[in-house]
């Protein structure tokens, strides 16, 4: 018996390798353009200078950073362990941890924030629905982005008084209407009026993935107001943020001292805040040399030497890069949640497939394995003549 598709199939086929072929090209160069970004820094501060105040690092105190690392890493989990009991979950405090490093692991060497996805499809796995998950992910992000603009306030105006560099006061208030904008729409939504239009537009749309598509939006919507409405949750879960980040800028402050930089914690914790809001949109491989231009830029202009800020900046990436990829990469169970995605879209293809022969009957996973089986001896035939 012939396979249905296997001319539309090899028709696709050198479409679909170019275009596999072109994704690892671009991730490549972007990371390569990022090594070049820090290359750049490195050759502006001196090469010999760099590497002299490298070997005049403190041990002690970059020890006492990746301490200071690993409790934000504890607040991490805390506030997601709030948001996955909150979604109807029941998950130990050390899955959770696994799945957020892990994520984590990725955005740092993955573009656009692929680890969030992983992240979604992992908690997906472990029982909450993909709505859910999509809420808290957004929700965790938005917190995340809060807490940064929260904790740059007081460095900014210690800084600059009011004389505020236009640049830094544009970005400081388009990330605000990004975090107010959300909250403010399902405050003022109380009868859930974009709940109502998205019934209307999927009764007058036929094509079921697009059905699908808004039934999983209004889920991850109704999810985020869930996540909104509850103030208490709300006050604790920005509270635990705010603690995350202090952690973060106070491991950047310790790897500030480990290189003789004495001064104040608010500028530096202003140049963390500032380097990570200017890693929303990653233009390399995990902002690679994105982030530490912008750390050394703002340390500079607090009054760093510019040897000692891009010290600061690249030590402070290369450790918390590092510790996320080696235990994230160790601990990760996205293999498997990924395999397990395939395998079902595979048993779901299948059973749609038999679904024109059976009109519309569910198969059992045994039938539809069967089936899989049967279309790939199909196809080896056919590769066979």
């Amino acid at each position: 018996m012939p396979f249905p598709n296997s001319k539309d199939n090899n028709q696709t086929d050198a479409p679909n390798a170019r275009r596999t072929f072109r994704l690892p090209v671009l991730r490549l160069l972007g990371l390569a353009a990022g090594i070049g970004i820090l290359l750049v820094l490195i050759g502006r501060a001196g090469f010999s200078s760099f590497f002299t105040i490298l070997r005049q690092t403190s041990p002690l105190l970059l020890t006492l950073a990746l301490a200071s690392y690993s409790l934000a890493w504890c607040a991490r989990t805390w506030r997601l362990n709030i948001f996955v009991k909150q979604a109807g979950g029941r998950v130990r405090a050390w899955e959770l941890f696994k799945l957020h490093i892990s994520a984590y692991a990725l955005n740092s060497i993955l573009p656009a924030k692929l680890g969030d996805a992983a992240m979604v499809v992992s908690l997906k796995r472990r029982g909450i629905a993909l709505g859910r998950a999509i809420a808290v992910v957004l929700q965790i992000r938005i917190l995340d982005l809060f807490a940064c603009i929260l904790l740059s306030i007081p460095g900014v105006f210690l800084l600059f008084g009011r004389d505020i560099p236009e640049r830094i006061w544009m970005t400081l208030c388009i990330c605000t209407a990004l975090v107010i904008l959300p909250v403010a729409w399902v405050v003022m939504d109380r009868r859930n009026v974009l709940n109502k239009l998205a019934v209307r537009l999927k009764n007058g749309i036929r094509a079921t993935i697009i059905r699908t598509a808004i039934d999983k939006a209004m889920d991850s919507y109704n999810g985020y107001r869930e996540i909104v409405a509850d103030a208490r949750m709300f006050a604790t879960s920005t509270g635990i943020s705010l603690l995350a980040w202090a952690m973060e800028g106070a491991t950047c402050c310790a790897i500030a001292a480990a290189v003789g930089v004495r001064m104040e914690p608010l500028p530096i914790m202003l140049a963390v805040a500032v380097a990570n809001i200017g890693k929303i949109v990653p233009v390399t491989p995990g902002s690679v040399g994105i982030y530490e231009s912008i750390l050394a830029g703002v340390l500079a202009l607090a009054g760093v030497d510019f040897s000692l800020a891009v010290a600061v900046a690249i030590l402070d990436s290369m450790l918390k890069r590092l510790f996320n990829l080696a235990v994230g990469l160790m601990v990760t169970d996205f293999g498997d949640d990924l395999q397990m995605m395939i395998r079902q879209t595979r048993v779901a293809l299948a059973t749609g497939r038999m679904n024109q022969f059976t009109g519309g009957a569910v198969l059992p996973s045994s039938s539809a394995d069967s089936r899989i089986g049967q279309c790939e001896g199909d196809r080896a035939h056919l590769g066979a003549e």
